[in-house]
């Protein structure tokens, strides 16, 4: 037997079907009759449209046809054909009409309920992405960030937020979620700081800022973690090598306590935990940078360094982020360049409009490759995408000078050295532009190049600078002096690894 009802003859279930009929032909009539009111509020006029092939005077009813026409004899549904049908004669509704409302017994007044607000919603929908351009950057930001196109992603959240009054920003919580896993994959950690201000321990436990959460408390992890170590540390000379080691490697594996911003850890015996403090265990991934950093100050090998910066990677996104390039570097530096290619292509994924894939590459084709040409254009290229993007003065001035820097480099192994000048004058002035001031190895380069296109004026103004500075001064590089007297060549300079600044 079928699920489906028959309605046959005049019971009470029939009869109520046929209430809801007759109210969803009348609320169909109604809605009709507004659409056709709008539109001729609108200035359209059906009788009058034009049409290819249609002619609706044609086939329209004069007035006098329609006024001997008597709509009672005819379907309420359809309109057509006559009323009545063989199970009911009486019926308002054709044959066909019947057949189609008895095949579908449902509610059709709740189901025409539901598709009027949805049309509704979506109008509302459709007009607040027109109306509102925080909600349009929002929805580029976040495609953005989905193709991790980090830089133009914060760019959109920058433009949302400056769309909205001050005075309300607090409550666009889903911006500023967006922009903080955005920026602390682009290690933006300022940025990120200030936007989790917006955030309550509450607003954190729901389950749209799930990321956000898992964010900030791998802020927190980190910083328990660098407070437990400084308090190791401190005051210990750092040419001791082995006795900081032995601070670190006594905290490995470690339960850190913090209470009322104060951290004491488990090698702390006068502390006695009760309960109500927050439970870190130390991070093994920081605790290994503080290790390559200590190896690093005190000349150990570069195999020693580059195993503690192996062990860093793969605990916390940060430092995976900031640390990786360096240990990509350090694999070309020691000829490991499988690896460092490797990291290289990760690096592209972490941002696809980074530089850090583009700045190793151009390595690999100095060291690896001897092919200088295509290391330039490398670096060429890599420029270029950074001006391409809507914050490009601020990222090439901010990132782009380390490739300005290799190209630097690449030039002089292809004798052109007053491209490669200019080149190391680009790099300085980004750097001074962006950051205020110059680095040590970017300005001795700057000054040795001067020496080599006799530009004596420029080493001058150099040398000034550093006379000036008095006791702040730094002075130049043993590697300036030893050019300017012939005992080290430029490309002796350029392969030294001194100037592979990150």
């Amino acid at each position: 037997m079928s699920d489906k009802k028959k309605l046959e003859g005049n019971t009470p279930e029939n009869d109520n079907y046929r209430d809801e009929m007759d109210e969803l032909v009348r609320i169909f009539k109604e809605e009709l009759s507004k659409a056709q009111e709008e539109a001729e509020d609108n200035g359209f006029d059906a009788d009058n449209l034009e049409v290819e092939g249609y002619d609706p005077k044609a086939v329209s009813l004069d007035e006098s046809r329609r006024a001997e026409i008597d709509y009672e004899k005819y379907c309420d549904c359809c309109g057509e054909r006559p009323r009545g049908t063989k199970k009911n004669p009486d019926s308002i509704f054709c044959e066909e009409c019947e057949a189609i409302l008895e095949k579908y017994p449902y509610d059709w007044k709740g189901l025409l309920a539901i598709v009027l607000v949805l049309g509704v919603v979506i109008f509302g929908i459709v007009n607040f992405a027109i109306d509102t351009p925080a909600f349009s950057y929002m929805k580029n930001g976040d495609k953005k960030l989905k193709e991790n196109k980090l830089y133009s992603a914060i760019s959109d959240y920058d433009s949302a937020e400056v769309c909205i009054e001050e005075e309300v920003r607090e409550d666009y919580k889903n911006l500023y979620a967006k922009r903080i896993s955005a920026c602390y994959k682009a290690v933006d950690m300022g940025t990120v700081l200030s936007d989790l201000s917006y955030f309550s321990e509450s607003n954190l436990k729901m389950p749209a800022f799930k990321e956000t959460k898992e964010i900030s408390e791998e802020i927190e992890f980190m910083q328990a973690t660098m407070m437990a170590i400084q308090q190791h540390i401190d005051g210990i000379d750092a040419n001791e090598y082995d006795k900081i080691l032995a601070e670190l490697e006594s905290l490995s594996g470690k339960k850190i306590y913090e209470k009322n911003g104060s951290y004491y850890d488990e090698t702390d015996t006068q502390y006695v935990p009760d309960g109500t403090e927050k439970v870190y265990i130390c991070d093994e991934g920081w605790l290994n940078i503080y290790k390559y950093a200590n190896a690093q100050s005190n000349n150990k090998e570069e195999s020693v360094m580059i195993d503690f910066l192996e062990k860093a990677i793969g605990n916390t996104e940060y430092v995976d982020r900031v640390w990786s390039p360096i240990l990509a570097s350090a694999y070309v530096s020691t000829k490991q360049y499988d690896k460092a290619e490797a990291l290289a292509v990760k690096l592209k994924e972490m941002n696809a409009e980074g530089i850090d894939d583009d700045l190793i590459m151009s390595m690999l084709y100095r060291y690896r490759d001897k092919d200088y040409q295509r290391a330039v254009d490398i670096c060429i290229d890599g420029l270029n995408g950074l001006a391409e993007l809507d914050d490009a003065y601020d990222l090439v001035g901010g990132v782009g000078y380390t490739l300005s820097m290799q190209k630097t480099l690449n030039f002089i192994m292809l004798g052109k050295y007053t491209d490669a000048y200019e080149s190391a004058e680009e790099c300085c002035t980004y750097q001074t532009d962006s950051l205020g001031s110059t680095d040590i190895q970017s300005r001795d380069l700057w000054a040795i190049l001067a020496i080599a296109t006799n530009n004596t004026e420029k080493y001058d103004e150099l040398e000034a600078e550093i006379k000036d500075a008095g006791d702040y001064g730094i002075p130049f590089d043993k590697d300036v002096t030893d050019y300017k007297e012939g005992k080290i060549t430029l490309e002796e300079i350029a392969m030294s690894g001194r100037y592979d600044i990150l």
